[in-house]
């Protein structure tokens, strides 16, 4: 696999995690 190809991989996983956090903080101020 190419750097490059390992980069564009890593970039798609740290969005998608923050966009993990962010919805469970956001049902976390919800209440549980």
């Amino acid at each position: 696999m190419t750097l490059r190809g390992i980069l564009m991989i890593t970039r798609e996983k740290r969005e998608w995690y923050l966009e993990y956090q962010i919805n469970v903080n956001r049902a976390g101020l919800l209440g549980d």
